[in-house]
């Protein structure tokens, strides 16, 4: 997970008071070991003694930037969140994005390449929900639900545009086809390591039938 600095954050760092910076830096390299040890060894054998020795820092600095590993947990949850909702396709970014069915596989195989990169964190983190209830509300409540919530309202400005049916029911039609990505994007592109195109072409033809009606022969292909 470790990445070359950023020329730009570098230059901006010199500016940070060397304190502020240090700490920042602390703060990283706990959530980023955090990751490795979730990959490495999943959340049952998370704990702060772990990530001490994995960082290198004493007790009392790692409880400086956390109360718990699970508060580190929930920032590598929140960064992920926020990474999917920037890669997300424009049909859920942009509010005048009016969908259409042939924008369908696009937009799934731009969500689906934006999860590959991550694919062993979050299987970690999934596993991991159904071990302790804390993990659990977090991934419902800052990964799945502002999915869902997302693509409700994109079926309402759809739905007030007249792309899709006004009859459809928003929120029930955004959870059915939300919980269903989720559960292939984990199993298809995490755990079988599909490629994002085979994703699309299963996940495809079900949007299109639940948005629009009938899928076209272009999306089952």
């Amino acid at each position: 997970m470790r990445q070359t600095p950023d020329p730009a954050q570098t230059n901006r760092s010199r500016a940070t008071p060397p304190k502020r910076r240090a700490a920042a830096e602390t703060r990283h390299a706990i959530v980023e070991s955090t990751a490795e040890l979730l990959c490495d060894r999943g959340a049952s054998e998370l704990n702060v003694h772990a990530i001490m020795e994995r960082t290198g820092i004493t007790r009392t600095t790692f409880y400086r930037q956390f109360s718990d590993p699970y508060a580190v947990v929930e920032q590598l949850i929140a960064l992920l969140a926020t990474h999917m909702a920037e890669q997300s396709g424009a049909w859920l970014r942009e509010p005048s994005a009016v969908g259409s069915p042939d924008q369908i596989r696009p937009n799934l195989i731009r969500s689906a390449s934006a999860v590959r990169p991550s694919a062993r964190l979050l299987l970690a983190l999934h596993d991991a929900t159904g071990l302790d209830e804390r993990l659990g509300r977090m991934w419902r409540e800052q990964l799945v639900q502002p999915r869902i919530d997302a693509v409700a309202a994109a079926i309402r400005r759809d739905q007030t545009a007249g792309a899709i049916s006004a009859t459809l029911d928003a929120d029930a039609t955004a959870l059915a086809l939300s919980l269903m990505n989720e559960q292939l994007l984990l199993e298809m592109v995490c755990r079988n390591e599909a490629s994002p195109e085979e994703y699309a072409r299963v996940a495809g033809p079900i949007w299109e039938a639940a948005l629009f009606g009938r899928p076209s022969k272009a999306t089952t292909r």
